[in-house]
Order: structure tokens, then sequence, then C-alpha cells
């Protein structure tokens, strides 16, 4: 079972699944159809990275297809990263090769291309007990959930959703890095929150759970205060709403009897 792909490929892939990772990435073939290349379906590697509060997943084309999954460790990805990552700026060109044999990956530089050239091997982990609801709730999209407490009553959803910033800032750094917006999909407040950065990749945020039966006020909307300062008259305040629009005192005509 071997991969051709090339590195700034895998490098993509590794580098962006490595901020929501714990303590490793899970890579699969599939087949799909990729952002802005040829018309039908391509060999595609897709991974899916956790750390239990966040998740990510996304592909890249690649070239061959595998009979089962691999996880790397996060130690593994790391260098893998490091090894061929160099070897990306004096050849933007450059691909490897990726084979899963006997319970070993090996990561080798296209043999066609390099010959004998740089070769990293490792263990692959243990796919047996990976969570496999991960891909469920990264595809289970309620638009009216119902959502009920352990006694059986009935979550209602609320404006406001908490998430604390170690959760919300892996997906700043990937929309900063993909040069893309953030967009988040929240469909009730105790679920996890949807994320889409670009064409291809997609994540979720666990919420932090507020004790909302107990104070369903709490939710309605933000309780700190808002003052807002005392400023001097002007004939137009050069200000857009949210909505566009404009927010002023309109200037009196020439000739007006506002002129004297």
């Amino acid at each position: 079972m071997t991969l051709r792909i090339e590195t700034k490929h895998l490098v993509e892939l590794l580098g962006t699944l490595a901020y929501t990772a714990g303590t490793g990435i899970l890579l699969h073939t599939a087949r799909g159809y990729p952002t802005g290349g040829e018309p039908g379906k391509s060999d595609l590697l897709v991974g899916t990275s956790s750390t239990g509060r966040v998740a990510g997943h996304t592909n890249v084309v690649t070239f061959g297809q595998l009979s089962q999954p691999m996880l790397w460790s996060i130690e593994d990805v790391d260098a893998v990263l490091a090894s061929y990552r160099p070897r990306l700026k004096d050849n933007k060109d450059h691909s490897v090769e990726i084979e899963l044999t006997g319970g070993h990956i090996i990561v080798r530089e296209d043999p066609d291309m390099f010959g004998d050239g740089l070769q990293i091997e490792f263990t692959a982990g243990d796919t047996a007990d990976y969570p496999r609801e991960l891909w469920s709730l990264l595809t289970d999209e309620h638009v009216t959930p119902r959502v009920e407490t352990e006694q059986g009553s009935v979550v209602a959803r609320s404006p406001r959703t908490d998430y604390t910033p170690a959760d919300i800032a892996p997906f700043v750094t990937i929309a900063k890095a993909l040069k893309c917006e953030l967009q988040t999909f929240n469909y009730h407040h105790r679920l996890p929150t949807l994320v889409q950065i670009g064409h291809k990749y997609r994540g979720l945020i666990r919420p932090v759970l507020w004790p909302d039966e107990r104070s369903p006020r709490l939710g309605e909307g933000p309780t700190s205060e808002v003052y807002p300062a005392n400023l001097p008259p002007k004939n137009v305040v050069n200000l857009r709403s949210a909505t566009g629009v404009h927010i002023g005192t309109a200037r009196a005509p020439k000739g007006d009897a506002a002129d004297g």
C-alpha cells in the first residue's frame, strides 16, 4: 500500500491538522472532488485530528489508495514536517511516497526523482479505539435540535454560547494561514459549533456549558454595561450602521433659511 503525494500538499495537511491534534492525526484515503481541480473525482488523502475539545478535518490530492486508515503520533508528524518542509525551499515540485506495511509507516522521497533519498520510518498507532463519533459530529447539522437534560426536560435554545480562548485559538490561526474567513455554525448552545474555513476545511468546537436551567436569564444577552460618550454636536456624523444605513444629521442646503 503506497501513496505518492506532493510534499507541499502533505505539509499543508499535517501542518493544518496539527493545531487541533491531541496525540495524533488519523489519515485515510477516499475518492472525491478536489477544490480547483479537474472535473471528476481524484484520490484524496483525508486527515482528522482532535483534542477532545476541538476537531479538524480536511483533505489534499494524492495518488493511490490505502486499504486501511493509519494513525500518526504527533511526535512523528513533527518529525516529518521538520524533515520535509525544508525540501520545498529549493524544489516546489518535491514529492514523497508513503507506504503502510506490517504496522509500519515509511515516508521517503520519491525514488523516481531522488533515488535513495531521505526516508523516515515509524510505527503506526492503534486505530481500534479512535473515536468514531467525530465524523457524525462534523456532519450532523440540526437546524432545530432537541436537547434534553438528564432528567428529560428540554433545554431551550439560547443566544449565548461560551468557548474557552484555547479552543478558539487554533481556528483563528488556521484561518490566517489559509487566508480565509472563519465561518461558524451554531445550532444550540449545548451542541458543538461547526467551523468552516475555505472550501475543504471543517472543524468543531465543543462549548462550555453554563447553568441555563438554574439561571436562564443569563443567556438572554450580554450583561456588561454600555456607557455612551457625551460628544459635542456635529453637522454630519460620518458613520454607518451594521446594515449600511447612513447615520447623521443632514447639512442644510445653501440658500435655505438656515443660512440666515
